[in-house]
């Protein structure tokens, strides 16, 4: 039995979406992804969920490319500081 469902969101700096907007999935791919784990496994999941209703912009951005950090506060808190996106649980 599960403890909780995990509920997956992009955050980032306001400001990173000054110069960058992200006004649909394929925007993403002009993004530095942060990754929270070293092997990438949230965003992988997350983009091969969206895939389903957007294949052609999911294919488009590479769930390999940007740093991996040690924790998920340590990616957010990058994101905050506009280093670029990150995936994140809502009830983190």
């Amino acid at each position: 039995m599960p403890l909780f469902e995990e509920r997956l969101t992009l955050v980032c700096a306001p400001d990173l979406l000054r110069d960058k907007p992200l006004a649909g999935l394929g925007d993403l791919a002009r993004h530095t992804l942060l990754h929270p784990t070293r092997d990438h496994r949230d965003w992988k999941m997350w983009l091969a969920k969206v895939a389903e209703a957007d294949p052609a912009n999911a294919r488009a951005i590479d769930a390999e490319h940007g740093p991996s950090f040690d924790t998920l506060d340590m990616a957010t808190n990058a994101a905050l500081q506009g280093f670029g996106v990150a995936i994140s649980d809502l009830g983190h």
